[in-house]
């Protein structure tokens, strides 16, 4: 195994901006939930999730999402459940060295148990109280916040009470609004008074962006730019018009490396290096979150993800600290926890004894 000198990469704490909740779910956890059922109830015929999707399987948006999705949606079904997994979720997020985290989900409701939309909501942001006063919590320090996602195939109804939940539940820590789901069904526009409304609410809206090739039509990215969000994730197929605009008005861009070669999202991307993250970094006019999307699937915790700008980008600490850091004023909580995190990287900084990192 070849050495390596973590001094010239490894940093003690991060920021975690797209981390979807069912997607952080690792095997193991859910593996614990059904040998539970199992002891319970022998005739219990669902397959063992480390069978079924055994570590190291082959990701692909056709077969592997579906299965996964499926298995999280027939164990996490109840309050008792949803606030295991969420624990789970937030204990190797912070042991992981993440300080501050947003963490999203569509909000569930399961009619065989009962458990609502509201509950399945209330589960995880007790979770989260419950685990900032707990001892990992509160020996890590991390901070969670909860952003609400309106799946594309939603309908204006379903859409709407996303953001109903999201206002009854803001002062308990949901902080924003996202658009996620599958690219290709829905129609966006539908939803601009949505996150019209949310924008004036004062939540921060973060959007899935030219995620698949199909739906990056410059005319659909108007649409939801239209939106007036705060961040974009993803921005793999932009035109040279939109790229501009986007560097124009400053978007936070959430950036999954990973998860986007591991699911081939562009042919284009065959290796760490083929990476768009090649493209936007160098012009420095974007601030970059690096995110993990779906650590239960793709397997790379985000200190892993800053090793491999290491190891295929060549960026060293003091450029990773950059990209760390720079995304202070990107999140979306109060401006006291903002400042908070900037006095704990300049801290960092002066201990480490970091210099302004180069230009790619």
């Amino acid at each position: 195994m070849a050495f390596v000198n973590y001094s010239l990469h490894r940093l003690t704490f991060y920021q975690e901006l797209h981390a979807h909740l069912t997607g952080s779910i690792r095997r193991q956890a859910l593996h614990k939930i059904w040998f539970n059922r199992r002891v319970h109830d022998a005739m219990y015929t669902l397959e063992d999730p480390l069978i079924a999707m055994p570590e190291g399987a082959a990701v692909d948006m056709e077969s592997f999402f579906p299965l996964f999705n499926s298995y999280v949606y027939k164990l996490c079904n109840t309050v008792d459940t949803v606030k295991f997994c969420t624990n789970s979720v937030l204990e190797e997020f912070a042991n992981d060295g993440v300080i501050y985290f947003e963490l999203r989900t569509t909000p569930r409701d399961d009619k065989k148990t009962g458990m609502t939309k509201e509950d399945y909501v209330e589960a995880i942001l007790d979770s989260i109280r419950e685990f900032e006063g707990g001892k990992i919590g509160q020996k890590t320090g991390m901070k969670t916040k909860l952003i609400l996602s309106i799946d594309r195939r939603d309908t204006d109804a379903t859409a709407t009470h996303v953001l109903d939940l999201a206002i009854l539940y803001k002062s308990r820590g949901v902080v924003g609004l996202d658009l996620a789901g599958d690219p290709l069904v829905g129609d966006i526009n539908s939803f601009r008074p949505i996150f019209a409304k949310a924008k004036e609410m004062g939540f921060g809206i973060t959007l899935h962006f030219a995620e698949a090739e199909l739906t990056s039509s410059d005319e659909e990215l108007n649409i939801l730019l239209a939106f007036h969000p705060d961040r974009l994730s993803h921005v793999v197929y932009t035109s040279d018009v939109i790229k501009r605009l986007i560097q124009r008005l400053k978007y936070t861009l959430e950036m999954v490396i990973s998860g986007n070669i591991q699911t081939r999202v562009d042919p284009r991307i065959r290796v760490h290096r083929d990476h768009h993250f090649k493209y936007w970094y160098p012009e420095k006019t974007n601030p970059i979150a690096i995110c993990t999307d779906d650590v239960g699937i793709f397997n790379s915790k985000l200190s892993n993800e800053y090793y491999l700008l290491f190891k295929h980008f060549g960026l060293l600490k003091p450029e990773l600290f950059e990209l760390a850091s720079g995304i202070c004023d990107s999140i979306f909580s109060t401006k006291s926890q903002k400042e908070n995190l900037k006095q704990q990287f300049e801290a960092f900084r002066e201990k480490e004894e970091i210099e302004p990192g180069k230009v790619l």
